[in-house]
């Protein structure tokens, strides 16, 4: 649990007093000062707001709005410093706390914000240290449990420890094969709608319900359309990230140690393998047996392959695994690859850039597809400088723009990419798009609203050429009109 208000009450160097409203126990998510009568805009819920109150109004009615907004953004509290701005806090910002709970906190002029500041963000630090070090014993005590015989009733023992938590795991059929404790079996008929619909959604899914007083995780196992067994834990209070990552790792095992009974097992440890080395965790493969990816290799997505294709591949050293109705492989760079209906081959990578190379191979498998060609590398396909920015962050950048075309039917996009091809000459782009300059002139300014960035800048003008640019690309290459990915 990270820093609450009752903790910076109860600490003896910080001399703060409660003055008003209730000290609650959720965690304070950061620090921050601000003189601004209204600096909800700055702040994203659960901070410590500092202020000395030098914009504060004299009216009661204005502070009282004041109040309102900060509980409305869902701050932690307010610490309020006296001896600077005021003599002490004004009645109205008391009474006005009072009436809507919010902690307000009495700062002394002895002790600077920055200590309060300071103070915080050690805790803080504390805090993602100890969650990582649990992580970390948690998933090294579920793989040693993976590991030995008997491991399913293993690892729902393990997961009730290490989450504080009752645990169920399911197959594919329902029927429970490991619980902790062992009534907790008893928890599940009250779930029966929700696990039906998990059971239909393509795997792996997973949804988080209240049911009475608990909060309860469910997720299916394995990939595709038939999961291979469901994980259910609960209990009263939610859980953090570091519980989620927790309950993943377990899944991952979990999944392993069910298709452990299947005649396809081997090839679904790969596709479990490969959906580690995707999301970079490449360590719990190797615990696995899985051996490590080369240190420079190109990611093959292919369709339209034979068994003897398969064979091929492993006996030339390649991880292969079938996931998404492709198989996919990890090819030394050097390596020639093999023959099949379609192949999309990613550009080198290392194997800190398998997921960003997956993709730039799922790319070129689509493109060879489309074109009918039997092998189409990304690195052909005419991406130019886009291919050089995989990061650009496209979706972010110009997300106001397409909200707004889409929501209003306007064209910003469009006015905006003809405005920059034109280097800004308004009548010229004008005309192309057949508007009006002042209409162009509208278009561009609302433009610049909604991004909140100055298109004077040449830098600013650049990173949207890019994004335009790269954004066009990729849905040409990924979306190809009437595209269609055979099965094997």
């Amino acid at each position: 649990m990270g820093p609450t208000v009752r903790v910076l009450l109860d600490h003896p160097a910080l001399g703060l007093n409660l003055r008003a409203g209730q000290a609650c126990e959720e965690p304070i998510s950061w620090v921050h000062a601000s003189e601004l009568l209204d600096p909800t805009p700055f702040l994203g819920g659960g901070e410590l707001l500092l202020t000395a109150g030098l914009t504060l109004p004299a009216a009661e009615r204005e502070q009282a709005e004041y109040i309102s907004r900060l509980a409305g953004a869902g701050v932690a509290g307010l610490g309020f410093g006296v001896e600077l701005g005021h003599d002490r806090i004004p009645e109205g910002l008391i009474a006005a706390a009072d009436r809507v709970g919010l902690a307000l906190l009495e700062v002394p002029h002895r002790t600077p914000f920055i200590e309060i500041s300071k103070t915080i963000a050690q805790w803080l630090a504390e805090e993602t240290n100890r969650e990582s070090l649990r992580a970390e014993r948690a998933r090294q005590a579920l793989i040693r449990t993976a590991l030995r015989a008997g491991g399913l009733s293993g690892l729902a023992t393990q997961l009730g420890k290490h989450l504080d938590c009752w645990a169920v795991f399911l197959d594919a059929t329902g029927q429970p094969v490991g619980a902790e404790p062992a009534t907790a079996t008893d928890r599940l008929p009250p779930l029966a709608d929700q696990l039906r619909l998990l059971r239909t959604a393509r795997a792996p899914a997973g949804m988080s319900l209240t049911v009475e007083t608990e909060t309860v995780a469910a997720q299916s196992l394995g990939s595709g359309t038939h999961p291979v067994g469901f994980l259910i834990a609960g209990r009263r209070t939610a859980f953090n990230p570091t519980d989620q990552h927790i309950l993943h790792i377990a899944a991952a095992l979990l999944s392993v140690a069910l298709r452990t009974t299947s005649p396809v097992a081997d090839a679904r440890v790969r596709t479990v393998a490969l959906r580690l080395l995707l999301d970079g965790r490449a360590e719990l493969c190797a615990e696995l047996g899985v051996p490590a990816p080369p240190d420079e290799l190109v990611v093959l997505a292919c369709t339209g392959y034979t068994e003897s294709f398969v064979r091929d591949c492993h006996a030339a050293g390649m991880f292969t695994a079938e996931l998404e109705d492709a198989l996919i492989v990890l090819a030394p760079a050097e390596r020639r690859p093999p023959s099949a209906r379609h192949i999309g081959v990613s550009a080198p990578a290392g194997p800190s850039g398998i997921a960003e190379a997956y993709r730039q191979a799922r790319t070129a498998l689509r493109a060879s597809i489309r074109h009918g060609t039997a092998v189409t590398r990304f690195t052909e396909l005419g991406l130019g400088i886009f291919a050089q920015l995989p990061d650009i962050p496209t979706e972010t950048v110009l997300r106001p723009l397409v909200e707004h075309d889409q929501a209003q039917r306007g064209d910003l996009l469009g006015s905006l990419r003809t405005w920059l091809t034109c280097h800004g000459q308004w009548e010229q782009a004008a005309n192309r798009l057949g508007v009006h300059r002042h209409t162009l002139r509208n278009r561009i300014e609302k433009a610049e609203t909604l991004l909140g960035r100055s298109l004077d800048s040449p830098d600013i003008r650049a990173e949207l050429w890019f994004a335009l640019r790269r954004r066009e690309e990729m849905s040409n290459l990924s979306n190809p009109a009437g595209e269609s990915t055979p099965n094997r």
